[in-house]
């Protein structure tokens, strides 16, 4: 899309980790983003953000705003575009952007595998029915301690999703690992996200034995179902909510999870507002969601904000995505 009668400013943002996010090296736990004030000629002002995550293929921070001032947009700049426009439609019509809106529950997001622990979960993250944690590469030790938290997570009907992000390159290596685990660890897990680098065989192959998520995988063809794979991850961040214009499609696919992009809370009330939109219209086939992603972060003023009980995330109790009076307070520099 070519911006011509927007006008957009930006605000910098960092976001620190609690410890490292996944298996990718990272010069320490410190991220950065942009939020993004958008003013449409026809709506008015709305917010949203842009977080790029370089090593999973985005643009840098700096070029996806550099093509803004050139009046361009990327995937993820539109994406953003259309959640700011949103966001300023419901804030000229003075009402929530979650009017008549539910946000579907979430699955508990984990990067810290020493949270994987009995009386840590029962304390601090009670409610969940899934917990999604990442791995950091440490595949064998990684699998000792699920199977270790195995009894437990069966005592509570608690399962599993594994992300790997294409960590294993070589099908044997990968099919050797997942068919090594037991039968109680194998029982917990209800899907295995992006296990190795996409091949039409090998893929196929492992999900004769293991439920498959599809995340970035083939990071080419984004947002295609692969016919294997009975779960699809879907980022509103990614690609626009207004692009799904029916329910998405695989021949073995059971159900849509929409996650945020682990960004900024804006962000995540914007993939909040998706997931609402995709549950309302497709009940049955939009799973337990990935919004909770906040708490990987260490706390700031929006996050602060943020309302949930258990696994579910509530709107922000004012007009539009929320945050007003915060929004109002930054220090925007102009881009277009």
């Amino acid at each position: 899309m070519q911006l011509k009668k927007e006008s957009i400013w930006s605000f910098p943002y960092q976001l620190e980790s609690k410890v490292s996010l996944n298996r990718f090296k990272q010069k320490g736990n410190v991220f950065s983003g942009s939020l993004l004030m958008v003013e449409n000629s026809q709506v008015g002002l709305g917010y949203s953000c842009v977080h790029p995550w370089e090593n999973l293929g985005d643009l840098p921070l700096k070029k996806q705003l550099q093509l803004i001032q050139e009046g361009k947009l990327t995937e993820l700049t539109q994406a953003s575009y259309d959640l700011a426009c949103a966001d300023a439609l419901a804030r000229k019509e003075e009402r929530s952007l979650f009017q008549n809106l539910t946000i579907p529950e979430s699955h508990l997001t984990i990067s810290d595998w020493s949270l994987l622990d009995e009386d840590i979960l029962d304390k601090l993250f009670p409610g969940f029915l899934a917990i999604k944690i990442k791995s950091k590469g440490n595949v064998e030790d990684e699998k000792k301690i699920l199977e270790k938290i195995c009894p437990y997570l069966k005592s509570k009907s608690i399962q599993l999703r594994l992300d790997y992000n294409s960590y294993f390159k070589d099908f044997k290596k990968a099919f050797e690992y997942f068919d090594s685990m037991t039968d109680l660890l194998k029982s917990c897990i209800e899907y295995i996200e992006d296990p190795l680098v996409y091949q039409k065989k090998s893929w196929e192959e492992l999900s004769k034995a293991l439920s498959l998520a599809q995340d970035r995988e083939p990071s080419s063809k984004y947002g295609k179902v692969l016919p294997m794979v009975k779960y699809f991850i879907y980022k509103p961040a990614i690609s626009s909510i207004k692009k799904v214009k029916r329910p998405f499609v695989g021949k073995n696919l059971k159900q849509v999870i929409v996650t945020s992009y682990m960004d900024h809370p804006v962000g995540q009330y914007g993939a909040a507002y998706s997931a609402a939109i995709l549950k309302k219209k497709y009940t049955q086939g939009v799973g337990l969601c990935g919004l909770l992603t906040h708490d990987l972060f260490k706390k700031n003023d929006f996050s602060e904000r943020m309302k949930k009980i258990g696994a579910q995330l509530f709107p922000q109790e004012e007009v539009g995505i929320g945050f007003g009076d915060l929004l109002s307070k930054l220090s925007w520099k102009k881009l277009l």
